[in-house]
């Protein structure tokens, strides 16, 4: 019992205390219409100054939302520059690579071109001393002797030289055969080897080269072989040896002609030094009989100087078609 009275004590203290709240209260809430109107404009300042920050809220919500959706733009972006540099410094890597070794690359060809130069100098040097040198014509050597007759490999080709004497006068001086019939022989041979190089079938004669007992062979029904060496030999027979060799020496100028022909229609440029007319080259006549050993040694030497030309033009030879040039006389017209 008493601890249900000291509980209803209790209880009355506490409505004590609160109605005595409620009465400060009631106290306070009892103001005038004055003080209600300076309230309610008071609240409606509150009220405006809400709305203008609630304003003020939702612009600065919709800057930080445009500010964030530009954050995040600039965020991509960033990020493609960064992947972009990546890529950029890896491009730039493999081009430093590319460049180094094309680098290396150029520095080697040059070093080739640098090789391949002096190479080049060096065959140019050779190819120089080649242009100058001829293995024709040094395997037959054709010389002006100078006094009136021609050689070819030493070897003259002609009947009569002239050789001047201490007094002044002029001594003449006749040939052996047997260096005759040589010099024959091996300008046979050189003209047989120039049909070969210029694809040439001689039409009306054929040369036989045999050395120093050379043939011509008539290219026709009869088949008749000649002579092309002489002898001094005093026999019966030997005025019909020297028409044969006559004809031998007809048969071989004929020759000549048909390459001269021939390489004037490959080459309308080409000109020979001398004219050929059936058995005369120049002003001479290539027959042996009834003709004066002067006027044979000419023609023998016009024929030897043709052959000059020939091998210039076969081998293009500029400095020994100049030599020819240089060494050549003009025929002397009569």
């Amino acid at each position: 019992m008493v601890q249900d009275m000291e509980k209803e004590i209790a209880t009355l203290t506490t409505l004590e205390r609160e109605m005595a709240r409620l009465a400060l209260v009631q106290g306070d809430l009892e103001f005038t219409a004055q003080d209600a109107a300076r309230f309610q404009r008071k609240q409606d300042s509150m009220l405006e100054e809400t709305h203008a920050l609630d304003s003020e809220k939702e612009r600065i919500l919709h800057k930080l939302a445009k500010q964030d959706d530009d954050k995040a733009s600039l965020d991509a972006e960033l990020k493609a520059l960064v992947q972009e540099g990546a890529a950029l410094d890896a491009k730039e890597a493999q081009s430093w690579d590319q460049y180094n070794q094309m680098a290396a690359t150029l520095q080697e060809e040059m070093d080739k071109h640098a090789s391949c130069a002096a190479e080049l100098t060096y065959y140019q040097t050779i190819l120089a001393q080649l242009d100058k040198t001829s293995a024709y014509k040094d395997v037959f050597c054709i010389e002006d002797h100078g006094r009136g007759m021609a050689t070819i490999n030493g070897q003259r080709l002609g009947r009569i030289v002239t050789n001047p004497t201490a007094s002044g006068m002029r001594a003449t001086e006749q040939v052996d055969w047997p260096e005759i019939n040589a010099a024959l022989g091996q300008s046979a041979f050189l003209l047989a080897v120039l049909s070969r190089i210029l694809q040439y079938k001689f039409q009306t004669y054929n040369i036989i080269p045999r050395g120093s007992f050379t043939f011509v062979e008539k290219l026709d029904k009869s088949g008749v072989v000649y002579e092309l060496y002489g002898t001094s030999d005093w026999q019966l027979g030997r005025l019909l040896h020297s028409r044969r060799f006559d004809y031998a020496l007809i048969g071989f100028l004929e020759c000549v002609h048909e390459l001269c022909t021939h390489v004037k229609q490959q080459d309308t440029s080409f000109e020979p030094p001398y004219s050929i007319r059936k058995d005369r080259i120049g002003d001479a006549s290539i027959r042996l009989q009834f003709n004066q050993p002067e006027n044979w040694t000419r023609a023998c030497k016009y024929v030897l100087l043709t052959y000059v030309f020939f091998v210039a033009l076969t081998l293009s030879l500029r400095a020994l078609l100049q030599y020819a040039l240089d060494h050549i006389p003009p025929a002397i017209d009569r």
